[in-house]
């Protein structure tokens, strides 16, 4: 066996103990390798643990929990030098001598690389008590986006602390019984089955209200999500295609949506959208030589819609949204209609209109 892996252990295993309770612990945050790759002109501001440093603090805020950085400069037990404890750990059992040597609860070493598309990252945590890492923690992203890995890291090192350890409070409760107003204003156009070549959409526009009935719900790829449940109401005018007889349709579009969102992070946020629909039709037609022509249809159909909106507010957001109608006529009339949109958030910032 390798002389410095022996004196590893031997100087190690003798001080094997579990993870403190909570007012004990101490992470300390290892130099993290940081492997710039094709975008050295950015590594000067790459610094993986003090990103990671300060969004933990940030994240257990008010809680009797220590995090913070290994200095060069830290006195340390046994033989491990002032060099070496500043130097980033490659190794599992240089982490573990690192550990032993400056007596906190855990370590957190690992790596960043960047590539020219992406960012890959692994950490490992290394506690006192154990034969091999006692965490692992594992993220990538694309290029544009180290910021966003940072957040991801820190979140999943913040569950595993307050899941797998038991260890600070259970986090920010979610926000329940939210309700928000979307209004949104756009285009649209018949789509297909001969509906085109007479039918041309001119505007659309709607109001509706959201009720999510708890926020965060669900995690997807380390996102927090939720589940929105809708009802748009809608007003669209339409006319003739050219070198036809001229007429207006006047359509009302009642949806209920449910929608499935994702957020992204910095008020970002994409998402689904499903539900019924049901549509009342009236034409009306001004005949040269003939009265006033009117005609109403009702008929039912389906709503498809994909999302994205940001928050410019606590209380405002403003969105983009692609939404398809199939409503059954025969043949279907398939509507597609892109459109920007305004929301109010009420109790945005707090725990909902009445958290329990």
């Amino acid at each position: 066996m390798d002389a410095r892996i022996f004196f590893a252990l031997a100087l190690w295993l003798p001080a094997a103990r579990a993870f403190p309770a909570p007012g004990a612990f101490d992470m300390r945050i290892a130099p993290i390798v940081f492997d710039e790759g094709s975008g050295a002109e950015d590594s000067a501001r790459r610094v993986p643990e003090r990103d990671l440093l300060e969004r933990l603090r940030s994240n257990f805020r008010g809680e009797k929990l220590s995090f913070s950085r290994l200095s060069p400069a830290e006195p340390g037990r046994g033989s491990l030098s002032l060099e070496r404890r500043g130097s980033a750990p490659r190794t599992f059992f240089e982490a573990a001598l690192m550990c032993q040597a400056t007596d906190c609860s855990c370590l957190l070493y690992g790596y960043v690389k960047r590539t020219a598309y992406s960012y890959y990252a692994e950490l490992k945590l290394v506690a006192p008590g154990g034969a091999g890492p006692s965490a692992v923690f594992v993220g990538g992203d694309d290029e544009g986006h180290y910021e966003r890995l940072m957040d991801d890291l820190t979140a999943k090192i913040a569950r595993y602390i307050r899941g797998d350890l038991g260890i600070g409070s259970p986090g920010p409760r979610p926000a329940r019984n939210l309700l928000s107003f979307p209004a949104s204003i756009g285009y649209w156009t018949p789509a297909g089955f001969g509906w085109n070549a007479a039918l041309a959409g001119l505007v659309a526009s709607s109001v509706g209200v959201r009720f999510a009935p708890e926020r965060p719900l669900f995690a997807l790829w380390s996102r927090p999500g939720y589940v929105a449940l809708g009802l748009d109401l809608e007003y669209a005018l339409g006319t003739n295609q050219p070198g036809l007889e001229n007429f207006y349709l006047h359509a009302a579009r009642l949806r209920l949506p449910v929608e499935v969102m994702l957020e992204l992070g910095g008020g970002h946020r994409l998402g689904l959208g499903a539900g019924p629909l049901f549509d009342a039709d009236t034409m009306l037609q001004a005949r040269k030589y003939a009265s006033t022509f009117t005609e109403t249809r009702i008929e039912c159909g389906a709503s498809l819609a994909a999302l994205y909106s940001w928050d410019l507010s606590r209380s405002l957001s403003l969105g983009f949204g692609n939404i398809v109608d199939f409503i059954f006529y025969a043949p279907p009339l398939v509507v597609y209609s892109p459109r920007l949109s305004v929301e109010l958030h009420l109790g945005a910032g707090e725990e909902g209109l009445n958290h329990e």
